[in-house]
């Protein structure tokens, strides 16, 4: 069940009874690991939304992080189900900005899909893709890296 289209029966007089619209207006990882069991336990759907003139931009936090000057990010890709060419377009931009201040960002945990799809996009070359989160700090604790 989608909730856009079975709330939408309802709000159309389609079906009748007591309803309600679960949404979560961004993309954290907690909709994942938090809600989404409980959701499950009691068959509920829901839709995430993001703001859409957010995407392939930063967001509060992250722009934050740059104007305080942060330049190496390392993105934990354990979690990751789905990227398309937003996501790509987000972490194109995330190096472009960590680069002018002499930074990188590294790519940890990534699946297999993930990695397929650097690959195809040609985005392999650009990206350093590590085991898992503590060799993406290990390699930013190099001399290089510095």
């Amino acid at each position: 069940m989608e909730l856009l289209r079975d709330i939408c029966s309802y709000l159309l007089g389609e079906r009748a009874g007591k309803v309600f619209g679960l949404t979560f207006d961004d993309g954290y990882l907690n909709n994942l690991t938090h809600a989404l069991p409980v959701l499950r336990r009691h068959d509920f759907s829901s839709t995430c939304y993001a703001v859409s003139q957010q995407l392939g931009k930063t967001n509060e936090w992250d722009s934050a992080l740059l104007t305080a000057g942060a330049t190496r990010f390392t993105i934990d890709a354990a979690q990751l189900r789905f990227v398309d060419s937003m996501g790509l377009g987000a972490l194109i931009y995330l190096r472009r900005m960590a680069r002018q201040g002499k930074g990188d960002v590294l790519i940890a945990s990534a699946g297999r899909e993930l990695l397929e799809i650097l690959d195809i996009s040609g985005l392999g070359q650009m990206f350093e893709v590590l085991p898992d989160v503590a060799a993406a700090a290990a390699r930013f604790s190099l001399p290089e890296a510095q």
